[in-house]
C-alpha cells in the first residue's frame, strides 16, 4: 500500500491536468484562442439589434428624465408659487418618495413580467402621462410672459435659473423673525398660487400628474439597468453592458442641454416653454418603447425558447 501510494498521487496529478485541459479546449471552441479580443467576440456574436434595444433604450430613456430632473425644483415653482425654501424642498421630497415606491413596484414586477415587455410598457406609460399633463396644462395654469417677470424679478423667473435661488431673490436679512435654518432669508410679499389657475382641484390634478410622471421613469430607470446585464452572452457582457451605460450618459447631456435650449428658446412664456418639453417627452418615450420592442425583441424569444 506504501508503495501504491506515489501511484495515485500520479494519478490524481493527470487527472486534474486533463480536466484542466478539456476545460481550456472548451473555452477556445466557444470564445476562441485566449489571445482572442473582445472586439472580436463582439464581431463573431453580432449583437447589433439587441444594442439598438439596450444601448437606444437606455440612451431615450437618460434623454426626459436627467432633462427634466434637474428642472424639478422650477417645475414645482411654477405649480407651487410662494413657497419659503423648506415647503419647497418638502414638496420635492413628496415627488422623490413617487419615485421610491415606483421603484419598489417596478422590483416586485419583475418576478412576473419580463423586462422587454416592463421596460416598453413603462415607456408608453410615460408618454401618455406627460402628454395628458400637456393637454390638461394651459387650463391648469394661468400664463406668465417669463421675460418680464425675469426682469422685474417676480414670476416664474426661477424656471430659468440654474438654481431656485438666486441673489436677487434674497431679502433683507431679519434676525428677530428667524425660526430656523430654513428661515435664513425671507421672501418679500409672497403670492401663494399668484401663476396657478386658483382652483384647488386644478392644483391637485396638476401635483399628481407631475408626480406620476416623474414615478413613470422609474420603472425604466430600473430595467435599463437590469436589461443590459442580462441580454448579452457572458464573454461580452460586461463591455456591451459599459457600453449601453455610456449612451445612458450621452442622453443626460442631450436631454439637458436640449431643455435648456428650449427654455432660453421661449423666453416669453414659461408655460410654452414646459409644454415643448412635455411634448418632447411624449415624443421620445414613444421612441423608446419602439427601440425597445426592436431591439430586444429576438432576445425575448430566445429567453422563451
Amino acid at each position: 500500500r506504501v508503495a501504491a501510494a506515489p501511484s495515485v498521487a500520479t494519478h490524481r496529478r493527470h487527472t486534474v491536468a486533463g480536466e484542466v485541459a478539456m476545460n481550456r479546449r472548451l473555452s477556445t471552441s466557444v470564445l476562441g484562442p485566449e489571445k482572442t479580443s473582445v472586439f472580436s467576440r463582439i464581431l463573431a456574436l453580432s449583437p447589433w439589434r439587441t444594442l439598438i434595444g439596450t444601448a437606444g433604450g437606455w440612451f431615450l430613456f437618460d434623454v426626459p428624465y436627467y432633462g427634466l430632473a434637474i428642472l424639478q425644483p422650477r417645475v414645482l415653482s411654477i405649480i407651487l408659487t410662494g413657497l419659503n425654501v423648506q415647503q419647497q424642498a418638502l414638496a420635492n421630497m413628496t415627488v422623490s418618495t413617487v419615485g421610491i415606491l415606483a421603484t419598489l413596484l417596478t422590483m416586485s414586477a419583475i418576478q412576473c413580467v419580463d423586462l422587454v415587455t416592463l421596460q416598453w410598457v413603462g415607456f408608453l406609460i410615460t408618454a401618455v402621462i406627460a402628454a395628458l399633463l400637456a393637454v390638461l396644462w394651459d387650463g391648469l395654469i394661468v400664463p406668465q410672459d417669463g421675460c418680464k417677470a425675469a426682469a422685474s424679478g417676480g414670476g416664474h423667473r426661477q424656471l430659468f435659473d440654474s438654481s431656485p435661488f438666486q441673489p436677487g431673490d434674497l431679502r433683507r436679512l431679519d434676525a428677530s423673525r428667524l425660526e430656523g435654518p430654513f428661515h435664513l432669508y425671507e421672501e418679500e410679499d409672497p403670492t401663494p398660487n399668484e401663476g396657478f389657475a386658483g382652483s384647488p382641484t386644478a392644483l391637485g390634478i396638476a401635483i399628481t400628474l407631475y408626480g406620476l410622471l416623474y414615478g413613470s421613469f422609474w420603472v425604466m430607470n430600473v430595467t435599463t439597468y437590469v436589461m443590459s446585464s442580462v441580454a448579452y452572452p457572458q464573454e461580452v457582457r460586461t463591455t456591451l453592458n459599459g457600453l449601453s451605460s455610456a449612451m445612458g450618459k450621452m442622453g443626460a447631456i442631450t436631454g439637458t442641454t436640449l431643455f435648456g435650449a428650449i427654455l432660453n428658446g421661449q423666453c416669453s412664456n414659461l408655460n410654452d416653454a414646459f409644454l415643448s418639453i412635455l411634448f418632447v417627452i411624449a415624443a421620445v418615450c414613444v421612441l423608446g418603447a419602439a427601440t425597445t420592442a426592436y431591439g430586444l425583441a429576438g432576445a425575448q424569444q430566445k429567453k422563451k425558447s
